[in-house]
């Protein structure tokens, strides 16, 4: 049976099916040639909801919008002709095997371009019960994660082995298959699957155990990972077996030991020729932020001029020891003192005419023994 349903009906009164929709109308909210329609649904009403347009005289504007579980919103938007062009609005809900329209409202003309229309379906016959103690009871959560501080730890994307315990307490019901009696994961849908099956008839009284692999989120944050029992189409009944889950951010990587790294000195307009370039430790990674000593082991410029090479702290201060490019003979020296704002300078020496206006040096480095060993 389909009820029609005024504007004035909404916010006011349950409709005739013992279901509460809400209403709010904001103005100035989207484009200036549509109006936004919006389908909520409020914290206890899981079933599924829906927001159906039909079509209108010239065949356009038909869509249907829908929440479900932990899917609480949805939304569309159409041109403010089609809303004015004699449509109604269809609300529907989940029933046995079927998702019928329940109410029809018209006089959608009283919408303005630009409003945004929210429809919270804020509750339903269904929804409208308290969690009973009774229907099933929560034994317990075990899952096979490392324990710490009251939650189970997790690495993102982690798969692992879950048990819940159940007990029937369905009015003497049993709990089949058949039935459409399943194990259904609470407000959430993050942990790789949904619902999990009998594993067997469970008349009332005993107790069930579901055996069942989950996958952790890949995003760090504490969840709650909560399961209760379901008539699938029917009714969410009985108490909520929960525990809380704690995905974990990834270790950083370890820092490296050797590579390599390019310096590329920007020559400088002065008689003398000189080049500067910054070099930033290659041995600093994230896990290791103070900078680590490096020991180069050989230097490269791919140039046939000669240079020399001297390194300079951040506060411009030139170390002793001095680099030598050679094309053929290339000393190896040590990343003395240098930190993350340090930086090479190159003079050149030979005849000013064949300088070339950029230098790129190569270099190949490795950490002290005393820092690789275990």
């Amino acid at each position: 049976m389909v009820y029609w349903t005024k504007w004035g009906d909404i916010n006011t009164q349950r409709l005739q099916d013992q279901d509460l929709i809400n209403v709010y109308i904001e103005n100035d909210a989207t484009a200036s040639d549509v109006v936004d329609f919006r389908l909520t649904a409020a914290e206890d009403v899981t079933w599924w909801k829906g927001l159906f347009v039909p079509p209108d005289a010239s065949g356009g504007g038909c869509c249907e919008i829908w929440t479900q579980d932990a899917k609480t919103s949805d939304s569309v938007a159409l041109w403010a002709d089609q809303v004015h062009n004699g449509q109604v609005l269809q609300f529907r809900k989940q029933k046995f095997l079927t998702r019928p329209t329940m109410y029809e409202m018209g006089d959608l003309n009283i919408l303005k371009p630009g409003q945004r229309v929210t429809f919270e379906w804020a509750e339903d016959r269904e929804a409208n019960r308290t969690f009973p103690s009774v229907g099933a009871e929560a034994l317990g959560v075990t899952v096979d994660l490392p324990w710490q501080d009251g939650r189970y730890l997790a690495r993102p994307g982690q798969t692992f082995n879950a048990s819940i315990w159940m007990r029937n307490h369905t009015d003497g019901l049993p709990w089949t298959s058949s039935r459409r009696y399943k194990l259904g994961s609470w407000r959430s849908d993050v942990w790789g699957i949904s619902r999990v099956e009998m594993p067997r008839r469970v008349p009332n009284g005993e107790e069930v155990q579901f055996l069942f692999s989950s996958i952790a989120p890949t995003s760090p944050a504490r969840y709650d990972f909560s399961w209760r029992m379901v008539q699938e189409w029917v009714e969410w009944f009985g108490q909520v077996a929960v525990v809380q889950i704690e995905v974990e951010r990834p270790p950083d990587p370890p820092p490296p030991t050797s590579g390599s790294f390019d310096i590329v000195f920007a020559q400088e307009a002065t008689s003398w020729f000189t080049y500067n370039g910054t070099a930033p430790d290659p041995s600093v990674s994230i896990a290791y932020p103070t900078p680590r000593h490096a020991v180069i082991d050989s230097v490269s410029n791919g140039s046939r001029h000669t240079f020399y090479l001297g390194h300079y702290d951040a506060r411009n201060r030139r170390d002793s020891g001095l680099l030598l490019f050679l094309p053929n003979d290339v000393k190896a020296t040590e990343f003395a003192s240098l930190d993350a704002e340090g930086r090479r300078q190159a003079h050149y020496r030979g005849l000013q005419s064949s300088a070339p206006p950029q230098l790129t040096a190569k270099v190949a480095w490795r950490a002290p023994a005393s820092l690789t060993k275990s």
